[in-house]
């Protein structure tokens, strides 16, 4: 008879464990898949934000948050794109655009260049014009360095349709160290970054990398030029 309860007890504790595992089981299960949800509707969210974010929106997202150290405030006419990254660009397909600059752009780099594309595969060269731009920026910076740091930090953004190229921010002072300039220069991108963030809902990879080799072998009679005029220099 013990025998018997025994293996009775026994079985009836085999089956409540069996039941625990299969509850601990389930929870984790449901658990990761709340996650997983929550995560997929988050990056939905952040999409369609950036996809209703419009242009002047988001540049006036930044020019607040800059505040005073806001330098890009001469919007440029339809006439003048061709000195900007949109010169060869087909503007049909660009639904709106934005692009500002400083009032001495050759003494002030800072820019702000955002584009909504009638579609994601367009965007795609409005990134590659952008980072030509940034390319002759940079070369330009290093042949008269000043605001090199503000310069390299530039962002180029991709979000869908969507392509935010800014240089901005507070400069550094003449005499600041390379560290105290590339500290200043972070802060302030972190701010920018903030500001498009606010409007498009997310920060995608920053496609603004500098390449050195890109730029020109000086002429003899001494440094390179850049390939394009800067408006207003």
């Amino acid at each position: 008879m013990k025998r018997v309860m025994t293996s009775v007890l026994a079985a009836c504790m085999a089956l409540s464990m069996a039941a625990c595992a299969s509850k601990t089981q389930t929870s984790d299960s449901s658990a990761q898949s709340e996650q997983s949800a929550q995560s997929s509707q988050s990056s939905q969210s952040g999409q369609s934000a950036a996809i209703a974010a419009e242009p002047k929106d988001i540049e006036a997202a930044i020019a607040s948050k800059l505040g005073a150290d806001y330098l890009s405030t001469v919007e440029v006419a339809a006439d003048d794109l061709y000195l900007t990254p949109l010169a060869d660009l087909d503007m049909t397909k660009i639904e709106s655009y934005i692009v500002k600059q400083a009032e001495i752009p050759s003494v002030d780099t800072d820019k702000v260049v955002i584009a909504k594309c009638s579609d994601a595969a367009y965007a795609d060269e409005v990134v590659k014009a952008c980072e030509a731009d940034f390319q002759q920026t940079v070369h330009y910076i290093h042949q008269y360095p000043f605001g090199v740091a503000k310069v390299e930090g530039g962002r180029i953004y991709k979000i869908d349709s969507l392509v935010i190229y800014v240089i901005g921010g507070k400069s550094a002072g003449e005499n600041d160290s390379d560290e105290a300039a590339a500290k200043l220069a972070s802060d302030e991108y972190a701010k920018i970054d903030e500001a498009i963030k606010s409007v498009t809902g997310t920060i995608p990879e920053n496609l603004a990398k500098y390449d050195a080799s890109s730029e020109n072998t000086p002429d003899e009679g001494g440094d390179a030029i850049p390939d394009k005029p800067i408006l207003g220099g």
